[in-house]
């Protein structure tokens, strides 16, 4: 028996694990008290890791349905039969007659993710699809838009800043993502203990707001959802009309800025308080506080994400930062530095991509290489040269996906549907062909490669695995997608020289791992910033990286903008088509905006719904977790105090919630602490299925029954889901 060391990787915060085995098997898994960056923290999520191993639940053998049930058969089978199908489809009708979707399991997980689309690049179909649309894609928009590539992301400087605006976003709940930041928590309330501010904008009076605020204190201020972009928009406003950007940032650095001073004139703060429901002097206290405020950031997250106007809200807010000054400066929004400058590889390995080819359906832009999940369904669903087969890994679509009854509708039409994944979940189980059982995160080794560029505190390190599997048992992704390229005769990553490296190397009877990127990513990541390994000073292998524990690299660098930008220019370019687009699009909007907001009003029983976390899920596959909910707690919709006194409504009751699209049944909680007119219920919920047996014990609904899968964000695909409508009704 003994500890070994582990970095959790199921959030961007890689918290330091120590797990406790014996005999090939997780006997315990507790925070490790000497990692350097969380020092003993880590949230539930990271300690329930060895219960995921051993869930009886869990897939350990490929599985075929055979009738109404799974029955278990070999590897060789297994693949076999699915190489044999996926040829036989390809053939009969095309290569994008074969799709793929990508889980949020997958991005947390080098390995899984750049098989996943080798696999996809050797079949030959664009066809790829991510969580990322339903996530955090808008983002990615935004930042090719302004520095010339979608993987450059300034990150908050949150151990240096003096003001902190969170604008759609709960780091107390979901520890940060596309920043990577352990005990997140810790380092914002420090920001306070030194004398600095922290504003929560949020509908709802959330965890973050809950530990940071008072009640009813300036620092926590409420917003109707799905208007951010307004607001945003005001406070940009503010800065030009008085003054307070910094012009001296702004001609070094950037380029369109007159033009965004016209176009951006009848965004008032009267007009945002009209729409926002936010006092216009609590929108010009903040603006100019943080306008001169030296060390001061704005950051923005999931609410501002799942919105009509999102990829114009990620735009918003990385420009507020870049007008006051406030980009690569201490305190502002930084680049945060490693060995690799994963922008500059990005743009020679073909990382960071955008509009490289579009959708048939709504023309919609590809983001870094995916389309968006809320055209899936109409893709299989379509006429002509549909989708016939469906590979899913690390995904549960039929409860992450907008407009869930569609997508089941959808998968009832496919020839063929391979999971990949360690259970059987609500999609897997509705319409799984085959489930090819896959390894969890504590029997996988990993290197957190794509988010070196998004740190607070640079590091490097790479866990191994801390268990094995038996031989004939779970396989990680990357090894099941390699074996059914090599049985369809198709070259992985499309590539005949990429394809030839796993050849080499069972020629050389050695055994291939996907190790071998990271090398060559390492190499070629440091001879880009001028440094030899093994010559250069301060240079690292992976040899020497497995070696050592966590490896500090010091604080994060300023005035480093030219080093990390992409633009031909090297300028930051404020505005383009589509932005510009995009804000006549939203100034066209604003009289039905205001008149969708006073029907609001004049119903009693409509509301607007929109989404939350909970610290000890990921998504919608943690459920199956008993130490995590022992109590078998359901979510409970959120409704305010107020709007209950007026529909009668008690504690607990089970109501009707509806729109178009469908109708579920919630019990709610009434609570001062989420506004008038708003509702909140969790995503990710709805487990009627016999094969997670907890989880099913403690089911709750599936809200993204509501949600529209054809009101997407025009250049990012990502569906509205925070702040669309629907009617409240009591059980009779």
């Amino acid at each position: 028996m003994g500890y070994k060391k582990f970095n959790c990787p199921m959030c961007n915060a890689g918290c330091g694990l120590l797990v406790e085995v014996e005999k090939n098997k997780v006997v315990s898994v507790r925070p490790d008290p000497d990692y350097p960056l969380t020092k003993g923290y880590c949230c539930p999520k990271g300690i329930s890791l060895g219960a995921i191993t051993n869930d009886q639940d869990r897939v350990r053998k490929p599985l075929k349905r055979i009738g109404d049930k799974f029955e278990k058969i070999s590897w060789k089978q297994a693949l076999h039969e699915i190489a044999d199908k996926l040829n036989n489809i390809r053939n009969s009708y095309s290569p994008h007659s074969i799709a793929y979707y990508l889980g949020t399991n997958s991005v947390h997980q080098y390995a899984h993710s750049m098989f996943a689309v080798g696999f996809m690049d050797a079949i030959g179909s664009k066809n790829m699809y991510n969580a990322g649309s339903v996530d955090n894609n808008n983002k990615f928009v935004a930042q090719n838009f302004l520095y010339g590539s979608s993987v450059v992301m300034p990150i908050p400087d949150l151990p240096n800043t003096d003001l902190l605006i969170l604008i759609g976003t709960n780091p107390a709940v979901s520890n940060m993502s596309l920043v990577t930041c352990s005990n997140v928590m810790k380092v914002i309330k420090g920001i306070k203990v030194r004398g600095g501010e922290v504003y929560i904008i949020d509908p709802r009076r959330n965890e973050t707001a809950r530990i940071l605020t008072k009640k009813d204190d300036e620092y926590h201020i409420t917003i109707y959802p799905d208007t951010d972009i307004y607001l945003l928009l005001a406070m940009i406003n503010i800065i030009f009309k008085e003054n307070l950007q910094d012009d001296d940032y702004i001609r070094a650095n950037t380029i369109g800025y007159g033009k965004l001073k016209t176009l951006i004139k009848d965004f008032t703060p009267d007009l945002a308080e009209k729409i926002c429901k936010v006092s216009k002097d609590d929108i010009y206290r903040l603006t100019r506080k943080f306008a001169k405020i030296k060390r001061a950031v704005i950051y923005g997250r999931l609410g501002t994400c799942l919105s009509t106007f999102a990829s114009l809200n990620a735009w918003a807010i990385d420009v507020l930062n870049i007008i006051a000054g406030k980009l690569d400066r201490p305190g502002g929004a930084i680049f945060g530095k490693n060995i690799i400058n994963i922008s500059r590889l990005g743009r020679i390995i073909g990382m960071g991509g955008f509009d490289s080819h579009r959708s048939r359906i709504g023309n919609y832009p590809d983001v870094m290489g995916a389309f968006p999940l809320g055209i899936l369904a109409r893709e299989i669903l379509h006429n002509k040269n549909p989708v016939k087969a469906l590979m899913i890994s690390g995904g549960n679509p039929i409860l992450s996906s907008p407009n869930s009854n569609e997508f089941k509708e959808a998968l009832e039409k496919i020839e063929l549907c391979v999971f990949l994944d360690f259970y059987i979940n609500e999609t897997a189980n509705f319409r799984a062909d085959y489930i090819l059982p896959t390894r969890t995160p504590l029997e996988n080794s990993n290197a957190p490669v794509y988010l070196l560029n998004y740190q607070t505190y640079p590091h490097l390190e790479y866990s191994n695995a801390v268990v094995g599997t038996e031989k004939y048992g779970p396989k990680p992704e990357w090894e099941i997608l390699l074996s059914l390229a090599r049985l369809m005769k198709v070259p992985m990553f499309g590539s005949a020289l990429l394809n030839s490296i796993p050849k080499l190397y069972k020629f050389l009877r050695k055994e291939f791992h996907p190790e071998f990127f990271i090398k060559l990513f390492m190499f070629l990541g440091q001879v880009l910033e001028k440094k030899i390994p093994h010559l250069s000073s301060g240079t690292f292998s992976l040899k020497k990286l497995k070696e050592m524990d966590t490896v500090l690299l010091g604080d994060n660098e300023y005035g480093v903008l030219r080093k990390y930008i992409q633009t031909k220019d090297k300028k930051i370019a404020l505005l383009n088509k589509h932005l510009k687009e995009q804000i006549l699009t939203c100034k066209e909007s604003i009289q039905k905006k205001i008149e969708e907001l006073e029907d609001l009003d004049k119903n009693s029983n409509e509301f607007l719904m929109i989404g939350r976390r909970n610290l000890k899920t990921m998504n919608s596959w943690m459920h199956n977790v008993e130490v995590l909910w022992r109590k078998k707690q359901e979510p409970e919709l959120f409704i305010n105090p107020q709007d209950a006194q007026r529909l009668n409504l008690y504690e607990g009751e089970v109501v009707w919630i509806e729109n178009r699209l469908g109708s579920i049944k919630l019990p709610i909680k009434i609570t001062d602490e989420i506004m008038s007119k708003v509702l909140c219920y969790p995503h990710g919920w709805g487990h009627k299925n016999p094969y997670l047996s907890f989880a099913n014990q403690h089911p709750g609904e599936n809200i993204n029954v509501l949600t529209d899968s054809h009101k997407l964000d025009k250049l990012s695909g990502q569906p509205v889901m925070n702040g669309y409508k629907v009617l409240l009704k009591k059980i009779e």
